[in-house]
């Protein structure tokens, strides 16, 4: 198992940043999975593993996307991310993905936008 790296912590989750270590077959399933991404925005998704490392070294260093993991057992359930960040108005895009359907229902997705969102405006 890869060691995590935290960049914030919760109670039950640990945030580490989005890398091509978390470049997966199962990443690419939950993007290919019209369930789980029935809300998010892209109009597309990485189609396989080359293109989703291409959009993973193409995320800008202006913005803040980390990968989400369950303190207990370390597996990465989703991702979450602030950008179009302008720190002089005090606002940002957001964006969540739990990806891991088990991990559903569990609070997890509240309890990692809250961190994000108390780093980011506090």
């Amino acid at each position: 198992m890869e060691s995590i790296i935290p960049f914030l912590e919760t109670k039950h989750l640990v945030l580490e940043k989005l890398t091509l270590k978390h470049c997966k077959e199962y990443y690419l399933n939950w993007l290919h999975d019209s369930e789980v991404n029935f809300y998010l925005e892209t109009g597309h998704f990485p189609l396989d593993l080359s293109q989703l490392e291409n959009f993973i070294q193409g995320i800008s260093k202006e913005e803040i996307f980390l990968a989400i993991y369950t303190k207990n057992n370390s597996k990465h359930i989703g991702n979450i991310r602030l950008y179009a960040i302008n720190p002089r108005h005090g606002t940002a895009e957001f964006g969540i993905l739990i990806g891991d359907k088990s991990s559903w229902g569990k609070g997890y997705a509240k309890e990692a936008s809250a961190i994000i969102f108390d780093h980011a405006f506090n």
